[in-house]
């Protein structure tokens, strides 16, 4: 159907409802390919313009919401680049959600346990735990052309945030809410997360996207209260995600 251009193109609160995320999510929802695709900014963009098109009318018989839309992107979504070199992407996140607190969602559970599982140090199961972590790697940018680096912080009040880049604090946040920043110079050599836990969130993270002939990424390690590479930590010390996108489609590293 054709429409004059509306400026406020988005969708109602209803489609982005957070009560989708904690109740009835697939098994499947939870894995790897959904994290990437949740961080990336095309499955946000396409996911806001569907939900505007859907509660307009144009779109039948399709997603109902954001999450059904997401869950539709990770079995369907393909992404590939019209570069002669490749683009590469990055992700690396330290994520924390404490639970001992009376307004604390007891729905969103199972959520926070999978990030937590998948981006705490902490000691695993161990929720409610008043800690500091870093969480850093080298990486090496062959040939870069082109490079866009997003840092976002996200944690609660009397919760601290910082990243680094090339041993230069970049981003950081006291108390609550959100801080963000993009960088379009920068090629890291280096990259540190660091976040300290009293309570409630913690969530810095970061994303690196590239045009260049190849990307590695080695050293990689963290540290919860000053230990290396605890045994027992729930995240067990993941490598950071790596994406590689060329005119083929989008492969994981």
């Amino acid at each position: 159907k054709a429409t004059s251009p509306d400026i406020n193109r988005s969708p109602s609160d209803e489609w982005y409802n957070w009560e989708n995320y904690y109740e009835n999510l697939p098994v499947e929802f939870y894995n790897e390919k959904e994290v990437i695709n949740r961080f990336l900014a095309i499955v946000s963009i396409l996911s806001n313009e569907f939900g505007y098109l859907t509660e307009q009318g144009f779109i039948e018989n399709g997603p109902t919401n954001s999450v059904a839309f997401q869950l539709m992107a990770q079995h369907s979504l393909t992404i590939k680049s019209g570069f002669e070199k490749p683009l590469f992407l990055v992700f690396s996140m330290i994520r924390h959600q404490q639970a001992d607190y009376s307004w604390y969602n007891q729905k969103q559970r199972d959520y926070d346990k999978y990030f937590n599982s998948n981006y705490s140090p902490a000691p695993a199961n161990t929720w409610d735990l008043d800690f500091s972590c870093k969480r850093y790697f080298d990486i090496y940018v062959k040939n870069p052309i082109y490079s866009c680096i997003s840092f976002i912080l996200q944690n609660d009040n009397s919760n601290y945030t910082n990243i680094k880049v090339n041993n230069n604090i970049m981003l950081e946040q006291n108390n609550a809410w959100r801080n963000e920043l993009f960088d379009y110079a920068i090629t890291p050599s280096t990259v540190e997360l660091n976040a300290s836990s009293q309570w409630s969130f913690i969530g810095p993270n970061f994303t690196y996207v590239v045009c260049a002939d190849d990307v590695v990424i080695s050293n990689w390690n963290e540290e919860r209260d000053g230990n290396l590479n605890p045994s027992d930590s729930w995240d067990q010390n993941p490598k950071p995600i790596v994406l590689k996108i060329d005119q083929n489609g989008t492969t994981i590293l």
